[in-house]
């Protein structure tokens, strides 16, 4: 009987081991996939830009949750803008015109209710080339003539971020009210102080203790 305990025990920790390295495996398949898949989306905003003749020319992109996958810490999830970029080649230097506009999902800061944030923003990027080892200078970003391609994705990412307000609440409408979550905003009111408690003494403890 405790030959048969062990064999059972044996068992059922090689089963238990088995499906532990099945599953390993299949996060290490699912892994590949998604990197493989967050590549290929990485790579439509890579401008090989030696392909390109002096003078204009016109990029056009239209950024979605795919674009902010790419960033794996981003406060984004997801949204549609229309990118335009007029990217002129002068030789040693390389100047994007650059148009964003559309709008991103975010939460309300007052009802926390999800809503379109407008995204609207234009910028220039001006790209230089160098042997030396600089740190980007603002608008200025220093590239190496020994790279293939310019990489738009992480500048297109961070002027959207740039581009949002401190403070995101929805948009007022047409009679000038904030179109909150009413239901929310009726919870919120419950717990707004009373005018007898403003008035009180233990109110004005409160305020001498937050100015100190």
């Amino acid at each position: 009987m405790f030959i048969n305990y062990i064999d059972y025990f044996c068992t059922q920790f090689f089963k238990q081991l088995y499906c532990i390295k099945i599953q390993h495996s299949n996060l290490e398949k699912l892994k590949k996939v998604t990197n493989r898949r967050l590549m290929s989306i990485r790579n439509k905003y890579r401008i090989e830009y030696k392909q390109l003749e002096k003078g204009k020319h016109t990029i056009n992109y239209k950024i979605n949750s795919n674009f902010f996958n790419l960033f794996e810490y981003s406060e984004i999830k997801n949204g549609q803008i229309d990118v335009d970029i007029e990217l002129e080649n002068n030789g040693n230097l390389f100047i994007a015109d650059i148009n964003l506009s559309g709008f991103i999902k975010t939460e309300c800061d007052i009802c926390l209710e999800e809503f379109d944030l407008e995204v609207k923003n234009k910028f220039n990027l001006f790209f230089k080339f160098t042997e030396e080892e600089l740190d980007d200078d603002n608008d200025v970003i220093f590239i190496s003539p020994n790279d293939d391609f310019i990489d738009f994705s992480k500048h297109l990412y961070d002027y959207i971020i740039l581009s949002l307000p401190i403070k995101k609440v929805h948009p007022l409408n047409s009679k000038g009210e904030r179109v909150c979550n009413s239901e929310v905003l009726e919870q919120l009111d419950t717990f707004a102080p009373t005018e007898k408690l403003i008035n009180s003494p233990e109110w004005e403890k409160l305020k001498s203790l937050y100015n100190k």
